[in-house]
């Protein structure tokens, strides 16, 4: 069952023709956040960045699963957050709605920030009564959190005239204190809340500003990952430690937008539902230790007695 408002499927549109626009020409929609790197405009270090992020290794990055786990039956998701969150909830739907409840609530060109820009749509601000009411309407049992590459761009998130980007310290407590906030209001019904992180760190022009949110998100991930949720590592299932390819086995990552293209959205959508949901595999036990032998020069006192 796939689940949405009339008032979604409009703003998706109008979020896929300006998402077509920035594929074609960053200049298009300045600050939009939305290729696969984001598309904002400043650049340079800020206080407080992270020196890196988390290590990846070398090998060809998973792009998410081929196969859905029988465990992933009967249950209900609510996914909230920018483009990229409604791209892996379009996915979600594609693999999963036939025997599962997805609510896709994502939005092209909405974070947390509650931005006071003219581009910034009314139907992003109010997202805290927005995903009040949807728990309540829906009861679902795990939701997906995302807005970190809409989150990227440069906001006015006060009432004076600056842009602010993650870098800046307001901007990364406010971010912060969403965070913390939207996920109070998304597990008050009990379901299990997962975030998922930003792939930028790969790109010069973004990476101070996607290893500040990254590192807030995997603060908040923490503290979800003791009622159940946690991290979704969208970096890990799409990049390595030399970037982020844009082509798997000859075939394009991405599609014009900017946005996971069908076969690698679906497997990424399979990824996070399986992440949500499929039993971890149990810790292997660890065998006890074996007595040490004596060393050859051991005194004999030191020699363990038989036993009989």
């Amino acid at each position: 069952m796939i689940t949405e408002s009339s008032q979604m499927v409009g703003r998706r549109l109008v979020a896929a023709v300006l998402a077509a626009l920035c594929g074609a020409s960053a200049t298009a929609c300045s600050g939009a956040g939305q290729d696969p790197y984001g598309t904002g405009l400043l650049h340079g270090p800020g206080r407080g960045v992270p020196a890196q992020d988390r290590p990846l290794g070398t090998g060809t990055p998973p792009f998410g699963q081929e196969t859905l786990d029988p465990a992933v039956h009967g249950k209900k998701i609510l996914v909230v957050g920018d483009s990229w969150a409604a791209s892996i909830g379009t996915g979600m739907a594609a693999v999963a709605a036939r025997t599962n409840t997805v609510v896709n609530a994502g939005l092209g060109g909405c974070g947390i920030m509650q931005a006071n820009t003219p581009d910034a749509s009314p139907d992003c601000r109010d997202w805290q009564e927005k995903w009040a009411r949807y728990v309540t309407e829906h009861r679902p049992d795990a939701v997906l959190l995302m807005t970190a590459q809409w989150d990227l761009a440069p906001q006015r998130i006060d009432d004076s005239a600056r842009l602010r980007d993650a870098a800046d310290p307001l901007y990364r407590k406010l971010f912060a204190d969403n965070l913390a906030h939207g996920a109070r209001i998304l597990s008050a019904g009990g379901a299990r809340v997962f975030l998922m992180n930003s792939k930028a760190t790969a790109n010069p022009s973004y990476r101070d500003r996607a290893l500040v949110l990254n590192e807030e998100i995997y603060a908040a991930a923490a503290r979800q990952a003791r009622s159940g949720g946690g991290l979704l590592d969208l970096r890990a299932q799409l990049c390595n430690d030399n970037g982020c390819p844009f082509d798997r086995d000859g075939q394009a990552v991405y599609d014009e937008t900017g946005h996971p293209a069908p076969a690698v959205r679906d497997r990424l959508a399979t990824w996070a539902l399986n992440a949500m949901f499929a039993p971890k595999p149990a810790a292997p036990k660890s065998a006890a230790p074996k007595p040490a032998a004596p060393r050859p020069d051991a005194p004999l006192s030191a020699v363990p007695a038989a036993k009989h």
